[in-house]
């Protein structure tokens, strides 16, 4: 959870102030729906499923608002994650723990202007 609530002050400090953190996936899952968010940023390791088993499940939604949200991985590389696996899983892109802000903030910019896809 620290990790989670320092990511949110991470965006906040970048300018980003409409944050919603999700402590699970299945929290996550329900606030995109009532969030409707531009980009999430999913935790590889997970208390309740693992984050490429949550981002199926972002892809396989009934909502097509919920399936276009793109999504970042945030993990320990390369123990949970590399560059292959995330792109297959879906992930436009996947940052290090603990998440630096200049890298998080280039990669934001980097889907703003499309770069990623």
């Amino acid at each position: 959870m620290r990790s989670a609530d320092s990511l949110k002050r991470t965006l906040r400090d970048l300018g980003y102030h409409s944050t919603f953190t999700a402590y699970s996936a299945r929290r996550a899952l329900t606030a995109a729906v009532d969030f409707t968010p531009s980009v999430a940023l999913l935790d590889l390791e997970l208390p309740d499923m693992t984050g490429y088993q949550l981002a199926n499940e972002f892809r396989s939604h009934l909502s097509q608002l919920v399936r276009r949200v793109p999504l970042l991985a945030i993990a320990e590389l390369p123990r949970f994650g590399n560059a292959e696996l995330t792109r297959a899983a879906g992930f436009m892109g996947c940052l290090s723990k603990p998440v630096q802000p200049m890298a998080l903030n280039a990669l934001l910019d980097r889907l703003q202007t499309g770069a990623c896809s």
